[in-house]
């Protein structure tokens, strides 16, 4: 494991787990082969971790109990597998499981426009730089890509950099 880099209460290390191991983290189910096909959260799984959250009304694609289905993105929960798209704003903070050509727009986080070809892997220590993780608020400006969700609500970075 990498060593944990924290902003206030905000950690992270998934960025540096394989994707086996970000699944069983979050108890979910991705298939890599064929990400159309992942079983992503079980409905009781969903069901525990249930949060209620106080942002825009937004819908995204996510997996649950094997069917791929729209929902608020209020509803989502960690572990949940994601599908993002060109034009999405970044629904929670997510790490990459499968990438098609994936890149996003940091604004919102570094203040500057700041383009990132996204990767599956690892390509730094420091989660803030490498580019295997999504944050909350962001825009995917390319591509598309399936990923898990790491962080909600008030947990995310974009919400501990809040004053």
């Amino acid at each position: 494991m990498g060593q944990k880099q924290s902003i206030s209460k905000w950690t992270i290390d998934e960025h540096t787990l394989s994707i086996d191991d970000v699944c069983k983290k979050f108890d979910t189910q991705f298939n890599n082969y064929n990400p159309d096909e992942s079983l992503g959260l079980k409905s009781q799984v969903v069901n525990k971790r249930s949060a209620q959250l106080s942002r825009k009304r937004r819908t995204v694609i996510v997996f649950r109990d094997g069917i791929k289905k729209n929902i608020d993105s209020e509803e989502l929960v960690v572990g949940d597998i994601v599908m993002v798209n060109s034009g999405d704003i970044v629904p929670a903070d997510l790490r990459i499981l499968s990438i098609n050509g994936l890149k996003v727009d940091n604004c919102i986080i570094s203040g500057e426009k700041t383009i990132l070809n996204c990767t599956v892997d690892k390509t730094h220590e420091n989660p803030f730089e490498t580019s295997n993780i999504l944050f909350k608020e962001t825009t995917i400006v390319a591509g598309s890509g399936y990923a898990v969700v790491i962080k909600i609500g008030s947990d995310t970075l974009i919400e501990s950099l809040a004053p």
